[in-house]
């Protein structure tokens, strides 16, 4: 699969280790992406970029807003950005290039089509684009008449291929036919942040509005189900930060909020905290992840630090960011569990 301009050498094993503590690339930048192949013990910027002239570039000025794998090669990975458009790795992230006719856009959402790997949506303000060239040439397949909205979800449902998007106006959308037509399934009054499709019945979707806590779908009706009764002993539990399926186990949910971790076996129905560190209140958690393998590897990070849980949150490990950002977003390999990917973010001046 070749996206944009593809290169033809590869560049690889730069990245610069990390032992811990606040840290900065030899660029003078601390941003992108980084990894670790350890659990979080040891990370690495991996933000290389090689250029037509042979001499390796780098992203590591940029902030990063999403993280995503190819579904059917998790050797191919997609890095949304700030302003800078999208990037792509086919070496988990050893060397990274741009989709340059997508343009220095905001990206906050991805699809591939596992079907069809070439066939990819991005969220892109407010507009869905889409390539079927693996981003050679990209397509507006929706558009929002007012400029401020942004396409802030986006997912596949594995079982049809339909797509579902949130916006930050609070509509749920859904396309049938790979984003030719979209009709809205429903509307919240509130931004939607996260919509989340289970890995073991794609009738259970959750979707997160960003102040006001969790939704899940009722199967056969267009209607969402809030869950916030559900949660109403759990102060602050309507303040979402990330959400994530279990890929081991049926019905387990993760989800972090403004109280802290809590898990639901049961697709939502019944909750129940994880013990951290740090007080609920003060956790500040921007982004969550769990082994897919292992539901006892528990990984949280801040704006700070770094946790990781490695017996279902008995016992904590703290670990201060490879970066002077905050992080931001935290995905796992899917195939290789002890790899992880973190985007880093700056922190907004209030």
């Amino acid at each position: 699969m070749i996206l944009g301009l593809a290169l033809v050498f590869v560049l690889s094993g730069c990245g610069i280790s990390v032992q811990g503590g606040n840290s900065k690339t030899a660029s003078g930048n601390d941003g992108g992406i980084f990894r670790t192949d350890n659990k979080g013990a040891n990370w690495a910027s991996k933000s290389l970029m090689p250029t037509i002239s042979g001499r390796a570039g780098s992203f590591a000025s940029v902030d990063g807003n999403m993280i995503y794998f190819d579904p059917t090669d998790s050797k191919t990975i997609y890095f949304g950005t700030v302003g800078e458009g999208l990037l792509y790795s086919y070496d988990r992230g050893d060397t990274w290039q741009r989709s340059t006719a997508l343009g220095r856009v905001t990206v906050r959402g991805l699809v591939v089509d596992p079907q069809f790997r070439c066939t990819i949506y991005a969220a892109v303000d407010n507009k869905i684009m889409k390539t079927v060239d693996c981003g050679r040439a990209w397509v507006q397949v929706y558009y929002d008449n007012d400029v401020a909205l942004k396409i802030s979800a986006l997912v596949m449902n594995p079982s049809d291929k339909s797509l579902v998007a949130g916006t930050s106006r609070g509509e749920i959308m859904k396309s049938l036919d790979r984003g030719d037509s979209w009709r809205v399934i429903t509307r919240l009054k509130d931004k939607i942040a996260e919509v989340k499709i289970s890995p073991f019945d794609s009738k259970v979707m959750l979707v997160a509005g960003e102040k006001t806590g969790l939704y899940r779908s009722v199967v056969g009706s267009s209607t969402l189900e809030s869950l916030a009764d559900k949660m109403k002993t759990f102060v602050k539990a309507n303040n979402f930060k990330d959400l994530t399926f279990s890929g081991s186990t049926s019905g387990l949910v993760f989800l972090a909020n403004g109280y802290g971790i809590l898990k639901s076996p049961d697709n939502g129905t019944t909750w129940s905290k994880i013990n951290l560190l740090t007080p609920d209140a003060n956790a500040t958690i921007n982004a969550l992840a769990v082994n897919p393998k292992n539901d006892n590897e528990i990984y949280y990070v801040t704006n700070t630090t770094f946790y990781r849980s490695l017996d279902g949150g008995t016992n904590w490990t703290s670990k201060k960011l490879p970066s002077n950002r905050a992080g931001a977003v935290l995905m796992m390999d899917p195939d290789q569990p002890a790899t992880i990917y973190m985007a880093v973010k700056q922190l907004q001046k209030k």
